[in-house]
């Protein structure tokens, strides 16, 4: 399910023209969807057009429950016809966890859209882009032997004796799951705007990215 899918599914707001833009990989639904292709799809909406929903969902464990917050946005056909015809998350539901992050979240879109607010929320920065490792490399970045190994068996003893004791176990399940990590990135497909909105935002904004970025 995540090989060759594209690099990143990023959502650009357009405060200039009102518009929202989204790249996403369209999944095949079923079991019989896994081996039908993916095609990746681009799409425009009206700002105007859209409303946002706080969407919760309650996950049992067996011995605790947690609410799951996610924002979501839903998209009407026009202002004449409230048929919806698409809605799309914001950001990753796992990090969207808390209510106040939900809001928080919304509200600083909506200034933004609205109220010419700023694109990044004041004292934050966007994260630069940096190669990503190897597959040995991120193998020894979960491993124990790894910088300052000796100063943790100081700091951290009763976790570095566990991490020990169970290093027979862990360290083959940990080497599968980074290589199929490392094939997802690999064969993941470079992500690159349709012409319409490079000319709408501009080629910095819609630059393309790489697997190897």
């Amino acid at each position: 399910m995540e090989l060759f899918r594209p690099i990143d599914e990023p959502t650009l707001f357009d405060r200039k023209n009102r518009k929202v833009y989204r790249i996403f990989c369209e999944a095949q639904p079923g079991l019989w969807g896994l081996f039908k292709p993916w095609p990746m799809r681009a799409v425009e909406y009206d700002w105007d057009l859209i409303d946002a929903e706080h969407n919760a969902q309650i996950v049992t464990t067996g011995s605790t429950v947690r609410r799951n917050s996610s924002l979501v946005f839903i998209v009407r056909r026009s202002a004449c016809d409230p048929t919806i015809i698409d809605s799309f998350n914001i950001g990753n539901s796992m990090l969207m966890g808390l209510e106040e992050t939900v809001a928080a979240t919304y509200e600083h879109i909506r200034r933004f859209m609205e109220e010419n607010g700023p694109a990044i929320p004041p004292g934050e920065a966007s994260p630069e882009s940096k190669p990503t490792l190897g597959y040995w490399a991120r193998i020894m970045s979960f491993s124990p032997l790894r910088r300052r190994y000796w100063a943790a068996w100081v700091d951290e003893f009763p976790m570095m004796l566990l991490i020990h004791v169970l290093f027979p176990v862990t360290v083959p399940l940990g080497a599968l799951w980074l290589f199929f990590n490392w094939l997802s990135m690999v064969t993941s497909r470079p992500i690159e705007w349709p012409p319409e909105v490079i000319a709408a935002v501009g080629p910095e904004i819609a630059a393309p990215r790489s697997a190897q970025w």
